[in-house]
């Protein structure tokens, strides 16, 4: 997904970032020659940064596709720390897989393959920061077994809330989006909302949402 910065200042701050090393560049590249979504560059720096401020045990993530984020968030875990990480598909988990053993990082992965909805029940933190990139529709549902798993004082973070600018009104750029688009405005607002959420939606990459569990 593009992201919602204007072009001016979009080129400016990537003129100042850091190429991608060659694993991630790779990854890059096969994402969109296969049409996968991965993270922007900017959001995986701020999952890395956020690891790092955080400095969690357990991380989980909801949406693995091929790794990217996941090695962002793995590379930044202290020494004993894990990531769990869940994918529907096991086509793409196997990528993943393949990914974390390129980066040295499988040994900090647990690796999860079956639809999130199904996955979550079963697990039984605590974590201390979650990333959720997964089916749009279902943030909602993420969203509530994300703040049961997480401790207080913990975070959870969303990708994709600002969607091209569709959450705001902008025309959807294709039709398989506009079911998509629906979900994220109502998800937007009770994510604000929320009772045990102190959140905000920030303009970075596709608009990220960032919460602490209170």
């Amino acid at each position: 997904m593009e992201g919602i910065i204007n072009d001016i200042n979009l080129k400016y701050l990537t003129s100042l970032r850091s190429e991608l090393d060659p694993l991630l560049s790779d990854m890059n590249m096969h994402a969109k020659e296969n049409d996968v979504p991965v993270v922007s560059q900017e959001v995986g720096r701020f999952l890395e940064l956020m690891t790092l401020i955080k400095d969690p045990d357990n991380v989980l993530e909801i949406g693995t596709a091929i790794g990217f984020s996941g090695i962002m968030i793995a590379r930044a875990l202290k020494t004993g720390g894990k990531l769990t990480t869940i994918e529907r598909s096991a086509p793409s988990m196997q990528v993943a897989r393949e990914n974390f053993t390129r980066a040295g990082l499988l040994n900090k992965v647990e690796l999860l393959v079956g639809d999130a909805l199904e996955v979550l029940p079963r697990l039984d933190g605590p974590y201390e920061m979650v990333f959720i990139d997964a089916w749009k529709e279902e943030y909602e549902q993420y969203l509530d077994f994300a703040i049961e798993l997480v401790e207080p004082g913990g975070v959870i973070i969303l990708d994709n809330l600002l969607w091209q600018g569709q959450t705001a009104g902008m025309p959807s750029k294709n039709d398989r989006y506009k079911a998509a688009t629906q979900a994220l405005r109502k998800f937007n607002k009770k994510f604000l909302k929320h009772p045990k959420l102190r959140a905000e939606i920030l303009p970075v990459g596709d608009g990220i949402g960032l919460a602490v569990v209170i």
